[in-house]
């Protein structure tokens, strides 16, 4: 049964096909099937000794397996195994696929939690991801690009590629920078201002009509610099 311990350190939860996946602050995933733990995942988003420790903030199923946020922005992806047992003669239902870790993840532990997942959306089609961020960012993602094809299982080259490309997320700014702003410059020929924050982007602004024209997210440090050629 489902025992207290657990009961009382429940963060999120949710359901996928006949499994309850639950979830605590301390990133351990437990998958239960009719009130019995059948898989306990203490490293959901396989993290090393090293990073920072990070809490499970969102669980979202589709068809294939869930995605799992963090309160630092690390996004992890789990998918439906054929039940084989390892070594310790243990049943895996999931696997452990692929994570993300959002840019810049060199900051403190308190500007990480700024950036925070707040919610994981899929389209019914299961064809776009949309995630939505503590500091009010918004990013898509095409399931393509995360969980790989028939095709792609069947060729071990073409598995190994997308495994270790890098996931990218497509924001959708609101034009304003989440932090503190560390470098202007003001191009010359045009009306364009360009600025460097701390929330790891680089915007680009029309004074003439008073627009951000263009947003981009880079892992970057701390004292940022940037021109912009007249």
């Amino acid at each position: 049964m489902l025992g207290s311990k657990i009961k009382d350190s429940l963060v999120r939860e949710k359901y996928h096909r006949a499994n309850w996946i639950v979830a605590n602050e301390h990133a351990t995933v437990y998958v239960l099937y009719k009130f019995q733990v059948i898989q306990t995942i203490t490293n959901c988003f396989s993290l090393s000794d090293n990073d920072p420790k990070c809490g499970v903030t969102a669980i979202t199923p589709f068809s294939k397996g869930f995605l799992l946020g963090s309160d630092n922005g690390t996004l992890s992806v789990w998918v439906k195994s054929e039940e084989v047992e390892n070594e310790m003669g243990q049943k895996s239902y999931y696997d452990f696929l692929r994570t993300r870790r959002r840019p810049g993840d060199k900051k403190g532990d308190a500007e990480a939690k700024k950036e925070g997942i707040v919610s994981i959306d899929i389209s019914p089609g299961e064809d776009m991801i949309a995630i939505c961020f503590k500091n009010n960012d918004l990013a898509t993602l095409s399931m393509s690009s995360l969980i790989p094809s028939t095709a792609d299982v069947l060729d071990p080259l073409a598995l190994r590629r997308l495994l270790e490309t890098e996931i990218q997320l497509d924001y959708l700014y609101n034009g304003f920078h989440n932090g503190p702003v560390t470098c202007v410059d003001i191009c010359m020929q045009r009306p364009l201002i360009a600025t460097c924050g701390k929330d790891s982007t680089i915007r680009i602004w029309n004074y003439s009509n008073f627009k951000c024209e263009l947003a981009s997210v880079f892992s970057v440090l701390e004292d940022q610099k940037g021109d912009i050629n007249p």
